[in-house]
């Protein structure tokens, strides 16, 4: 796939573990994880280590626990096929949780947003947390002292 991928735009691709990514502390100012977590057995330690290589912050999507349109099919019987099976879809609390897991000492500011109707439609619709697809920005600050 990667080849694949070299081949259709001419980048270069690397292929590695998200766990342990070959990369030095805050060499890049902005990590994004985009449809990723749901796919990983420890989503944590994967934050983790995209804290550790970005300086300034994170770029989440996730499929969404709480989408209406995942409630619906699961009314009308029907269940994902495919990779989507296999995925572990992420509530907003939920990656809340394991973002200021990750973050460790890290101060961290997280913003949501829910892909629910378009934004002309119903303009406040994307901060309700039942869209399909799951937006969150982690800006990354400083490291706070813990209390003994």
């Amino acid at each position: 796939m990667l080849a694949q991928a070299h081949m259709r735009n001419g980048t270069n691709y690397l292929l590695g573990d998200a766990r342990a990514l070959p990369f030095e502390d805050q060499q890049f100012d902005l990590v994004t994880l985009i449809t990723t977590l749901e796919f990983v057995t420890d989503p944590v330690q994967v934050l983790r280590e995209a804290m550790r290589v970005a300086r300034q912050g994170l770029l989440l999507g996730v499929l969404n626990r709480q989408s209406l349109l995942d409630y619906l099919r699961l009314l009308r019987g029907q269940r994902p096929v495919g990779v989507l099976a296999m995925a572990h879809r992420v509530s907003v609390e939920e990656l809340t949780r394991c973002v200021r897991q990750a973050a460790d000492t890290r101060s961290v500011r997280v913003c949501w947003r829910t892909a629910l109707f378009p934004g002309w439609f119903l303009p406040w619709a994307t901060w309700l947390p039942w869209g399909e697809y799951l937006g969150m920005s982690v800006r990354l600050g400083a490291s706070e002292r813990r209390k003994a």
